[in-house]
């Protein structure tokens, strides 16, 4: 069987198209970080995290999962802060439910804050877009999602 040069050409192409096709669907992830190196998910609305966050954790989701996930240890008074110059969020005493990126099982996992506080923003035009942060007191850790559908 003979095969033009044309033809492995072609079939070239089409495999490097493939192979930038998929790496453009992976996420990127990172774990333990320092804040000032962290790069913001230029899709996610957030402009940066907040002072005295460490430990800093993130997902950044592609294709059909476009979900950015950040978490990270700050104080309760450092958090509050922050979530207060975020003026878009509301409380939500009635959940205690939040979202996070488990790296190690390469999943999204439901955590619940028994003691903590619970914030969230929901687009008023698009319902399946929002933002939602979660402290977690006992922890000393907040866990912040933003999803587009």
């Amino acid at each position: 069987m003979k095969i033009s040069v044309k033809t492995l050409l072609a079939i070239i192409l089409i495999v490097a198209a493939l192979c930038w096709f998929v790496v453009q669907l992976t996420p990127s992830s990172g774990s333990v970080v320092d804040r000032d190196h962290v790069p913001l998910d230029a899709s996610c609305p957030l402009n940066e995290l907040p002072f005295g966050a460490t430990k800093v954790s993130y997902h950044y989701g592609g294709g059909r999962n476009p979900n950015t996930f950040y978490e990270f240890d700050i104080s309760e008074n450092d958090f509050t802060n922050w979530v207060a110059n975020l003026d878009r969020f509301k409380t939500r005493p009635d959940s205690n439910v939040v979202y996070r990126f488990d790296l190690d099982r390469n999943s999204t996992q439901m955590l619940q804050i028994l003691d903590g506080l619970i914030f969230d923003w929901r687009d008023p035009i698009d319902g399946d877009r929002g933002e939602h942060i979660g402290y977690d007191r006992k922890a000393g850790r907040c866990y912040y999602q933003y999803h587009l559908f």
